[in-house]
């Protein structure tokens, strides 16, 4: 008696007090009566909820005085009362947040969450797909490369081809030819590998880059016999000569020759080490130096050795398609290499290897956006039932609808401020944290920086979501009325089960494909690459130019060196190659003999292996017919090769004791070498070319008759070598220490960092995918939190009828599962419709793949009967006594 009529008295109080003190007391009133009367529940008595109440009414008569003494707020201009208004609603929000912390902190996180993503992913694709290259006109800029008819790529091109190209293809204002340049730069601590490039004069040119010192080359400088001159990187000028202001005009020593410095060039992308199937390097330090090429009388007729990159400017007139259809009809009078030349942007050549991964992050980043936006709504309804008393309290002293509007708008914007304020925060680091766990060989032309457009549609659409749900509670306040108990079930109960349900199709939706991906990443750790990779260490060396080092000095370099190796203990095997088994720049028109090819544009051009005796047992690779190379077979003695299975198959699969010619190492490397081969042996495939793609035809040369004055050394460490990569360097200046070393790196990284692309998009999508479906399934349990609050006296009523708490708790689960079911049978429709565009991302895993479509379903089935669980716990252990005197 004596509570209920304190609790008149403190309502009456309050109810005469001026409208802005009643709209301040309303949050703290409902608070603290409802705290008060747990309270006492929980103690057994009422004394507790007494003297709650009293202290109440203390503060609501301290108001009072307020009210009659302070200032006269209905004389204040408008904006001053509206300022005034918004200021109490930001304080009663920071009220709310401080006690029901979780859900505040729910949608905060959701938001940020949600806006991190977006950004992040926008931010790198950006840097990469759109954001401005540093070259003049970059819009006309293009790669050119030789292609044939067949489905390969393009691939690199020959000297002649573009030495034709230049002369004689109108659509080009400019055109430049690239190339690969190693050399050993001479200092105070012995040889140190670099690596450059060898450009035409026009190369800077055709760019429209200029020097931050000095000159670049010109015409004099490509001429045969001209002086020899070579421009710096801005980073090997800072790093091997501390930044010298004299350098322009000194000599430094390259391949124990000199080179004149012209000039110092800025930390740009240009292109440089053009690869074979047509790809440019983009990692710095394969860019150190530029020096000319030699415009020699062989340069401009050369039709066989394909080692170079073209970069062309168009002109301001024409288009690629003119270009192409130039290029496309110009041919040479009998040319044994019948190729023609295509073009690919400036920028496609850079970033169509990133773009569809890219794409698909983006998507994934949206589709956690949209997830985000409907578990925001579905937060800010609880929240809104979870106030129903406090707004029904305001409402009864007094508060107008506009007026309690105005406090939910407040909450929702400020809410929006703090997720969005702290998503772009997280974005930020980021996109400072991503680049410096990715491989230089990710190109990012510009650095990815935080996009303030963004930044800004992320924050608009958390904000509008928000706001906008905000005011489906502002549209219900007319029928406000207090709910001394928990919480009521919104009359539009379907509506919150349908936001569920978007937000599990669309977390299916992203977990289908990031399984996928995650198996196709496994698929290509565990697929054969047709040799050994754990274990094998690769080291480039060489001993200068083929002046310094005749053909004789090679080989004995060549076999000295592995014997030394293979001695040492620690050692399992050691090899030489031109190229490690991971990759493959050398394309060579093989012609056999007996055979006439149905097209001549399909003649025999197949990959170039040199390598040791020996490289086959060391790495692995079986020999399924015939023999390997001996190392009897010298440059003296007829000239032997071996073959891939794919070269076989393409030559009717018998290939054993056939022959053919190799005219370009005759003109080349002249009488030392043979000029025809027989095949002694079969082996099986390499995916040099990459582990994501088929093998292709292969011949292999021996370095015995093929000496090579740069090449790959190849060491396979035994278990208990962890030593034999620092031993290695002093193994080889043993055989001569003049010798130029480059870095010591392991098989396996390489293999990682062909990967890092695939790796990076199935990674983040995972992450991506494992929010959206935990936002989901935080979603569904909200909506049954909510079911079960607003059910409490239905429940105590079936419980008091006799009803099981088994069967209350099944109850509460069926109908979590059926929300989620009609969720993911709407996610694995939506994935059948997407999956096309994830085939080419996929390799030895299907899109539709139905094993993966069904674990996904299980374990979002799984989360959402465990979402269930605590709900259904909480409605099976309700006191009927309790929850039908609640009422």
């Amino acid at each position: 008696m004596i509570n209920r009529w304190l609790r008149h008295l403190v309502f009456s109080v309050a109810r005469r007090l001026p409208l802005s003190r009643r709209a301040y007391l309303g949050d703290d009133l409902t608070a603290t009566i409802g705290a008060l009367a747990d309270d006492a529940r929980a103690a057994g008595g009422a004394p507790g909820e007494r003297a709650y109440l009293c202290r109440e009414l203390i503060e609501v008569l301290r108001n009072a005085w307020v009210a009659g003494h302070g200032r006269d707020v209905a004389r204040e201009p408008p904006a001053r009362r509206l300022l005034d208004a918004c200021r109490d609603d930001v304080r009663a929000s920071l009220r709310q947040w401080r006690r029901r912390p979780a859900a505040a902190a729910g949608v905060v996180g959701t938001l940020a969450m949600a806006v991190a993503a977006v950004v992040t992913t926008f931010g790198l694709l950006t840097a990469v797909l759109w954001r401005p290259l540093p070259f003049p006109h970059e819009e006309r800029l293009v790669f050119v490369w030789e292609s044939a008819s067949d489905e390969r790529g393009p691939f690199r091109v020959t000297s002649g081809r573009f030495s034709d190209w230049e002369r004689g293809i109108g659509a080009f204002e400019r055109v430049a030819a690239f190339g690969a340049a190693g050399f050993s730069l001479d200092s105070r601590d012995g040889a140190v590998p670099v690596r450059g490039v060898r450009v035409t004069a026009s190369y800077f040119g055709t760019l429209g880059v200029r020097p931050l010192v000095g000159r670049v080359f010109d015409e004099r400088d490509e001429a045969p016999g001209a002086r020899r001159v070579v421009l710096l990187s801005r980073a090997m000028w800072q790093g091997r000569f501390g930044g010298a202001p004299d350098i322009v005009g000194r000599d430094v020593r390259l391949g124990g020759e000199p080179y004149t410095v012209v000039g110092i060039m800025p930390d740009l992308v240009t292109p440089g080490w053009p690869s074979n199937p047509a790809r440019v390097a983009v990692e710095a330090e394969l860019r150190e130096f530029w020096i000319p090429i030699a415009r020699t009388p062989d340069f401009a007729v050369s039709t066989r050795a394909h080692v170079l990159g073209v970069v062309a400017r168009l002109r301001p007139d024409t288009t690629a398609a003119q270009a192409n259809a130039e290029l496309s009809s110009l041919t040479r009078a009998g040319d044994e290499d019948r190729h023609h030349g295509v073009t690919l942007s400036f920028r496609e050549q850079f970033v169509r290897d990133v773009r569809a991964p890219l794409l698909v992050l983006f998507a994934a980043s949206l589709a956690v956006l949209l997830v985000a936006c409907a578990n925001l709504a579905a937060l800010q309804v609880s929240r809104f039932e979870q106030r129903r008393s406090e707004l029904a309290t305001r409402a009864a002293l007094g508060a107008g609808r506009v007026r309690l509007a105005g406090l939910l708008f407040v909450d929702a914007g400020l809410l929006s401020v703090a997720g969005g304020v702290a998503g772009v925060w997280l974005s930020s680091l980021a996109l400072a944290w991503i680049p410096t766990r990715l491989p230089a060989s990710v190109p990012f032309l510009t650095a990815p920086a935080l996009d303030l457009r963004a930044a800004v549609f992320a924050f608009l659409a958390g904000l509008a979501v928000t706001v906008a749900i905000s005011a489906w509670p502002a549209l219900r306040l007319r029928t406000l009325s207090a709910a001394p108990r928990g919480v009521s079930l919104p009359a539009r109960a379907r509506v919150y089960r349908g936001l569920v349900a978007i937000q599990v199709a669309i977390g299916v939706a992203l977990a289908v494909p990031a399984a996928l991906l995650g198996e196709s990443l496994s698929a290509l750790r565990t697929r054969g690459p047709g040799f050994t990779v754990e274990g094998v260490l690769v080291v480039d060396v060489s001993i200068g130019s083929h002046a310094a080092a005749p053909l004789g000095r090679t080989a004995r370099f060549e076999r000295d060196v592995t014997d030394t190796i293979s001695a040492a203990p620690g050692v399992a095997g050691v090899t030489l190659a031109y190229d490690h088994p991971l990759e493959s720049n050398w394309t060579q028109v093989i012609a056999m003999q007996g055979e006439v090819p149905a097209d001549p544009e399909l003649e025999g051009d197949v990959h170039l292996r040199i390598v040791s005796p020996g490289y086959f047992e060391a790495l692995g690779v079986r020999v399924l017919d015939g023999r390997s190379f001996e190392e009897r077979e010298g440059g003296d003695a007829p000239g032997v090769a071996l073959v891939n299975e794919a070269f076989a198959a393409a030559h009717g699969g018998r290939v054993l004791g056939r022959r053919f010619r190799d005219t370009a190492a005759v003109t080349a490397w002249g009488p030392a070498v043979p000029g025809e081969y027989e095949i002694v042996g079969v082996v099986a495939n390499e995916r040099f070319r990459g582990v994501d793609l088929p093998s292709a035809p292969a011949v292999y040369l021996s370095t015995r008759q093929f000496p090579q004055t740069s090449a790959t050394l190849l060491v396979r460490a035994a278990n208990d070598a962890a030593d034999l990569p620092s031993r290695i360097r002093g193994l080889i200046r043993g055989v001569d220490p003049a010798a130029t070393i480059g870095q010591v790196r392991s098989l396996s990284d390489i293999l990682s960092e062909q990967l890092v692309s695939r790796r990076v998009t199935s990674g983040v999508t995972s992450v991506f995918a494992v929010a959206a479906v935990g936002l989901a399934l935080l979603g569904l349990y909200g909506l049954m939190a909510v079911i079960v609050a607003g059910r409490t006296r239905d429940v105590g009523v079936r419980l008091a009828l006799g009803a099981s708490p088994a069967t209350i708790a099944r109850t509460i689960v069926v109908e979590s599962v059926g929300a989620a079911m009609v969720g993911i049978v709407a996610g694995i429709a939506l994935t059948a419709v997407l999956g096309g565009f994830l085939e080419h991302l996929l390799v030895d895993v299907s899109a539709r793949d139905p094993w993966t479509v069904m674990v996904v379903a299980g374990t979002v089935l799984a989360g959402a009967l465990l979402a269930a669980a605590g709900p259904a716990r909480r409605a099976a252990r309700v006191d009927p006594a309790v929850a039908l005197r609640s009422e």
